[in-house]
């Protein structure tokens, strides 16, 4: 998804909390400007360069972060932003790379404590992969 293509933060001046609570699942930091700021009034055209410092390990629910955004033409701002994540546990999907990664690593640290198997998990969920891309083919060469 979003996180794979490098896209690590975006920046907007709203969200729908739909599409900030799947930002925080696929592991990307929904930041929200700050005070009057916006696309117009910073005059962004999409070919900015913009550093957000102080998230390394360090992110707290509704922090405030400041983020350089460097222009084509030299030029460059300071601007505050605020993290748009509401829990602990949000921060801990986002530290984790995402909820997915999230939910494997604790899988995989339960495994190691109860010493499951976790070859039967593997083998569980591939037949299911083959299983859904067989029906799927199946109901493809109907069509």
């Amino acid at each position: 998804g979003t996180n794979l293509l490098g896209i690590k933060a975006v920046i907007a001046e709203a969200y729908e909390r739909i599409h900030r609570s799947n930002l925080v699942g696929m592991g990307v930091l929904p930041f929200q400007f700050m005070r009057n700021d916006n696309r117009k009034s910073l005059k962004l055209l999409g070919s900015e360069k913009v550093s957000i410092t102080g998230i390394a390990n360090k992110l707290k629910p509704q922090g405030k972060y400041k983020a350089q955004i460097f222009y084509a033409n030299g030029k460059n701002i300071t601007i505050d932003l605020k993290l748009l994540v509401n829990t602990a546990t949000e921060v801990e999907y986002l530290l984790n790379g995402g909820i997915l990664q999230y939910v494997l690593k604790n899988i995989a640290k339960k495994s190691k404590a109860q010493k499951i198997d976790v070859k039967i998990t593997n083998k569980i969920w591939k037949s299911m992969i083959g299983a859904y891309i067989d029906y799927e083919y199946r109901n493809f060469r109907k069509k």
